[in-house]
């Protein structure tokens, strides 16, 4: 295989990982959003058409549940922050090392 032939492969390679890495940084991301949509879906409205000690007694009821379960969504979303801020740099880097071979190769870049 001649040098030339080596170094197309490896744009090839590196165009390949380059969108591979922002997948995984797109699907990161993904998880962020859908977490924040069911933090978003506890803040329910209250029972209006329940006797008043009724509804009272279930909004504390909720309210309770719903405060536990914000907690644990906030430490799965700090995770998934960090998941995707992993894979931020990941694909930056990958992206960078393909915009590198591209011009090493005379390729336009992007």
């Amino acid at each position: 295989m001649m040098k030339d032939e080596r170094l197309a492969r490896l744009v090839q390679l590196a165009a390949a990982i380059s969108d591979r890495k922002l997948g995984a940084y797109h699907e990161a991301t993904a998880r962020c959003a859908e977490t924040r949509t069911l933090m978003q879906a506890l803040d329910a409205s209250p029972a209006s058409d329940l006797p008043l000690i009724a509804a009272a007694k279930a909004q504390l009821v909720y309210g309770v549940w719903a405060d536990r379960r914000r907690a644990q969504l906030r430490e799965i979303l700090e995770q998934q922050l960090d998941e995707a801020k992993k894979r931020r740099t990941e694909a930056a880097q990958a992206f960078g090392k393909s915009q590198v071979l591209n011009q090493l190769s005379g390729r336009p870049a992007g």
